[in-house]
């Protein structure tokens, strides 16, 4: 692995990552004022189910151009016409998901759903489908300036679009949708404009297997990580579907605000996870999984001061920024910090396994940990609140780490003192990686 490369990668990511999450908050601590807990909690399921369509109908994909395309196993310009039609395949399936669920979740969760909103919040659908899909051909080059760039921009104008929401008399979820639906537009067609300018710059060989058909190619390895990516984004989110169905949107609206500060620490993992599948993908044997440990390490160090400072000020934090309205978050927000803590470990290795074709290891660990998380929610939530659901997410959060790292350490022939046991290079390496300055350039 070339280090500076990899260092230069991670800070543009976290960068990237930390200007967003600052205008995304500003724009969360806008809506939790202007809308309340209800409206919050409302907007929040507005966006859930969306995104929860987005992360089925993708049908890892992006990952997939991240294989074939980072991997110089077939050309740019057969790769983008290849992702165009997978695109509008995707597109047809996801949005046809989006009215079944509706339509099957009308009389229980969107009960006190006006129609006009879920019709606003299914334009969400195929703009993030499309920059999410297509950004994988920048993560593939590790152009990851260009996609914070794009990650701060949209960011930004979110927040210049709320802004009339702060001044208006009555609460407007409505204005609210649309101007993360605008926002996010505006960022697809700075993809498109980037990824067109990308694809006629690189030349790549064509392979002998460049005449094959790379649309069920694509489909095929997709849909495989697919159903890992879909586990571990519903033992993120099936507590927050639980709440409503059990609490109601008021509940809901506080628990969000938990979950939401506590997954700030990943700012650090997700700025890491987002070199580290391309990187590994070009390495072979023990070698990716050396790379992999020292990367667990060295994360997990970087992210424990932050997790000890939210934790150590959560009570402040929620009743300034959130006002006292919102009281209740902070135990479940301390709860949860814990548990994201222990998660951020899991989710690094998912790309370790990705990049060793080892999916069915996420299958198992990610079911096994979300059966469980369903199960003690459907006692912890009427008998405890939110509080509950924080508990019943660190228990299982904790169980598929437990899982993962048994896992890694055998497949990898590493020894539980070389993943886990921080040393002077990782802090080295991590000081490095902050404040030289060839880092980031």
């Amino acid at each position: 692995m070339e280090k500076k490369s990899f260092l230069r990668g991670v800070t543009w990511a976290f960068l990237g990552n930390a200007l967003s999450f600052l205008f995304s908050f500003a724009g969360s601590v806008i809506i939790a004022r202007t809308l309340g807990p209800e409206g919050k909690g409302l907007y929040s399921l507005l966006i859930l189910l969306p995104s929860s369509v987005f992360i089925i109908g993708k049908l890892g994909i992006p990952d997939a151009i991240v294989y074939f395309f980072g991997g110089k196993k077939l050309s740019a310009s057969r790769a983008y016409r290849t992702s165009v039609r997978v695109y509008f395949i995707l597109l047809l399936f996801s949005m046809v998901l989006y009215g079944a669920s509706v339509f099957i979740l009308k009389k229980s969760l969107f009960r006190d759903v006006g129609s006009s909103l879920i019709i606003l919040a299914a334009l969400l659908v195929p703009v993030e489908l499309f920059r999410k899909q297509f950004s994988a051909f920048l993560k593939a080059e590790l152009r990851m300036k260009d996609i914070s760039m794009i990650q701060v921009g949209i960011a930004i104008l979110f927040v210049f679009l709320l802004l009339p929401l702060a001044f208006s008399p009555k609460p407007n979820v409505g204005w609210a949708l649309g101007s993360r639906i605008l926002a996010n537009f505006a960022g697809s067609l700075w993809v498109f404009f980037l990824v067109r300018g990308l694809i006629r710059k690189t030349q790549v060989e064509s392979g002998p297997e460049e005449n094959r058909n790379w649309v069920r190619t694509f489909l095929g390895y997709g849909t495989v990580n697919q159903i890992g990516i879909l586990l571990l984004f519903f033992i993120l989110k099936a507590d927050q579907f639980m709440i409503k169905y059990f609490l109601g949107s008021r509940d809901l609206g506080f628990y969000t605000v938990s979950v939401g500060l506590a997954q700030n620490i990943w700012l650090v993992s997700a700025s890491v996870s987002a070199v580290l599948l391309p990187t590994l993908s070009r390495l072979y044997g023990q070698e990716k999984a050396r790379v992999a440990s020292r990367v667990l390490r060295t994360t997990m160090l970087a992210v424990l001061p932050l997790s000890l400072l939210l934790l150590l000020f959560a009570s402040p934090i929620i009743r300034f920024f959130y006002s006292q309205r919102f009281s209740p978050s902070i135990v479940p927000f301390r709860i949860l910090m814990v548990a994201t803590y222990v998660f951020t470990f899991r989710n690094l290795l998912d790309e370790y396994f990705r990049s060793m074709g080892l999916l069915k290891v996420n299958i198992l660990t990610h079911g096994t940990a979300l059966a469980l998380n369903i199960l003690l929610n459907l006692f912890w939530i009427p008998a405890y609140g939110i509080r509950g659901a924080a508990l019943a997410s660190l228990v299982s959060y904790s169980l598929d780490a437990v899982m993962g790292g048994f896992f890694f350490l055998k497949s990898g022939g590493l020894r539980a003192g070389e993943v886990f046991g921080f040393n002077g290079k990782d802090l080295a390496l991590l000081l490095n990686g902050v404040f030289r300055r060839g880092g980031a350039t």
